[in-house]
């Protein structure tokens, strides 16, 4: 018994996760190419962190609602009731199959289902060690029972394997995975230090600046009465929070620790309720806690002059509560846009003790230049402004009109009528936008770039009829020919006068709804993923000419 004591002793204290997590060398000074990145859901083939807890969807109850903690961890039970979360939900490529550690504090019991099975002989209380095989489902994690004076919490389920001791970014299950030298250390060990699972940060590796719209969640409708609250900074959503895949978004100290963690230049976009006393806050924690010599790239929310967004009706409101509407309410948005762009730039200018370290962006319109010409021209835009942003798409003015004549194509076909119609749209979009920037003295940059091959009314199944526009679009981003797509699309950009461009984005699985990721899944190789194989090689040959 005395042994089986002091073995649970040194199995919690060796599992604590607080050995430093191994280094990570940068190799991106060089990229002229920034990404962007997906959200954090559980449906979104994306594993960004060590700790799959943090992509885990909301807890659900078939026994009515569940009470939850501020840190969103189960607080109680009511009679009969049970409480449940899922992760890796639909990967349609899979997810990593081994022994994942579950570690937590409280009383209680939890089960698992779908994909997991606990180990019982090498779990003990606070510790379980579930075995998963993707192939039966998602990992579904239940709290059937817990005691309300000291419940369940703190739970994280741990990746299987660990990291080579010499390279953060390289993952392993045994040191033979490493270099030589190298040592393989378990997640367990590092998991509070290593936040970020290392095919994540290899995928990332390549990119000089990293938007960070998506984790940032600037496109909720926080205005929706049936909706959650704008939280402000009080209430942001905080790194020991149970999950980051809420509407709150990942914390601000994990996204300056992944820019510090590749050192990459992070792209913030402020909320459009955020006020004063937020951003003053947001800036300030930049400032302290992420490396000097890194620039921040700033933005007022994203595409507030796109009317789908509940930012443009928000910028529009404001608008005429201040006085500063013309007759038209779309030039209305785009002044309180402007205005409100400075207002956010003017606070990281007086925290940061000036300019040196920032880049402000002014988020426009790419296919109208009269709507950049409109934003830089209100106010004192100019005196604030380093850069004008833009999406110029290959794909965007694919009507819905368009449709059924290109359904009709051969994949040759949609090629040729890609790469030349729809590849001239985007070129014109550029020069239209580089020369209202250059005439002001700022710069060009895309905020978002790359492929818009999406057919917006694709039915559900659309994908399982590779006769459908939407499959053909998918069979389009996988093909060879796209990676000259690129480098044509790329390089003209250059040649234009564009600056830093943010591809949209580094990894998430092909759907009806678009084919985004450079990647389709981490891990996959760049033989098999032309965008990313495309990405690469143009930041090898362009070094930043900006």
């Amino acid at each position: 018994m005395r042994l089986l004591v002091v073995l649970l002793v040194v199995i919690r204290t060796i599992g604590c996760g607080t050995e430093p997590a191994p280094p990570v060398t940068p190799g991106n000074a060089q990229a002229s190419i920034g990404t962007n990145l997906s959200e954090v859901h559980p449906w979104e083939e994306n594993i960004p962190f060590v700790d799959a807890m943090k992509t885990s969807d909301e807890w659900r109850s078939d026994q009515g609602p569940v009470d939850v903690d501020a840190h969103g961890w189960v607080r109680s039970l009511a009679p009969g009731q049970s409480a449940y979360t899922v992760m890796f939900g639909d990967f349609a490529h899979g997810y990593p199959d081994g022994e994942y550690i579950v570690r937590y504090d409280g009383e209680g019991t939890i089960t698992y289902d779908g994909g997991a099975r606990k180990v019982d002989a090498k779990s003990v209380t606070g510790r379980d060690v579930i075995s998963v095989d993707h192939t039966r489902d998602q990992i579904v994690l239940t709290i059937r029972a817990t005691n309300p004076s000291n419940y369940i919490r703190n739970i994280s389920v741990l990746m299987p394997g660990g990291a080579c001791s010499n390279d953060g970014a390289r993952l392993c299950h045994e040191s033979s995975d490493c270099t030589t030298g190298a040592t393989c250390v378990s997640f367990e060990r590092i998991y509070k230090t290593q936040i970020f699972y290392p095919p994540f940060l290899a995928s990332l590796k390549p990119y000089s600046t990293i938007r960070f719209m998506a984790w940032m969640r600037p496109n909720d409708n926080w205005l929706d009465p049936n909706g959650p609250t704008y939280p402000h900074w009080s209430g942001r959503v905080l790194p020991d929070d149970a999950r980051y895949s809420g509407a709150r978004g990942v914390p601000l100290e994990v996204m300056v620790a992944l820019a510090n963690r590749l050192h990459s230049n992070p792209w913030f976009t402020i909320d459009y309720l955020a006020n004063d006393a937020d951003v003053t806050a947001f800036a300030t924690y930049v400032r302290d806690h992420l490396a000097p010599d890194l620039k921040v790239y700033i933005e007022h929310s994203n595409e507030v002059w796109n009317p789908e967004y509940p930012q443009h009706q928000y910028a529009v409101s404001q608008a005429y509560a201040e006085g500063i509407n013309t007759s038209d309410e779309f030039e209305s948005a785009l002044r309180y846009h402007s205005k409100r762009s400075v207002e956010i730039a003017e606070i990281f200018e007086q925290v940061f003790g000036g300019t040196s370290r920032l880049v402000r962006v002014m988020g426009s319109q790419a296919y109208n230049p009269w709507v950049s010409q409109t934003l830089l021209d209100y106010g004192d835009a100019l005196q604030h402004t380093d850069a004008l942003g833009i999406a110029p798409y290959v794909g965007s003015t694919i009507e819905y009109g368009d449709y059924g004549r290109l359904m009709g194509m051969t994949l040759d076909q949609l090629f040729t009528e890609v790469s030349t119609h729809y590849f001239d749209d985007a070129m014109n979009a550029i020069t239209g936008s580089e020369a209202v920037a250059s005439a002001r003295g700022v710069g060009l940059v895309a905020y978002e770039a790359g492929q818009q091959l999406v057919q917006w009314n694709a039915p559900q199944y659309a994908l399982s009829d590779p006769n459908s526009l939407a499959s053909k679009f998918v069979a389009m981003n996988r093909d060879p020919r796209m990676k000259q797509l690129y480098l044509n699309y790329f390089n003209a950009w250059k040649a234009a006068g564009g600056g830093l461009a943010m591809h949209y984005y580094a990894v998430g699985s092909y759907t009806r709804f678009g084919s985004w990721g450079a990647l389709e899944y981490l891990g996959e190789p760049r033989s098999s993923a032309p965008k990313y194989d495309a990405l690469l090689t143009f930041s090898a040959s362009n070094p930043p000419w900006w």
